[in-house]
């Protein structure tokens, strides 16, 4: 994934993407977003999605600590690896249906259209959408 949106995704969830920090013995997020831009919006969908489970887990008493991180995001065999440090079947659920809808859009197709002279804040439609 191009760097304008690795950054935008860590900009927009950086609780989410907290190990990306990590040395590479630490974590695998430290080699950031190993898929191609076309699954930008995706990716960018379901960590939206997880951070909203995630409210509900802090609502039912969970610590920050035992929220779930992403551990590794990556392409293989064509199909979205979403990878986080704990799931809840709700979690395990959004992981599932994104990686079944990964393989309907062609990573290599960039899907986010940015205007370099807005920070690349500014986002078309989204051709694709899961859940």
């Amino acid at each position: 994934m191009n760097d304008l949106n690795t950054q935008t995704l860590y900009d927009r969830y950086p609780r989410l993407y907290q190990r990306r920090f990590l040395s590479l013995q630490e974590s695998a997020m430290s080699w950031g977003f190993t898929c191609g831009d076309g699954w930008f919006t995706l990716i960018d969908q379901l960590s939206a999605q997880i951070e909203a489970e995630c409210q509900k887990l802090r609502d039912e008493g969970w610590t920050e600590s035992e929220l779930p991180v992403a551990v590794q995001v990556k392409s293989k065999f064509g199909r979205l690896r979403f990878r986080l440090s704990t799931y809840t079947p709700a979690l395990r659920e959004m992981v599932r249906a994104a990686a079944d809808a990964s393989e309907q859009i062609d990573e290599d197709e960039p899907s986010y259209q940015t205007d370099h002279a807005h920070q690349g804040h500014e986002q078309q439609k989204p051709p694709h959408s899961i859940g």
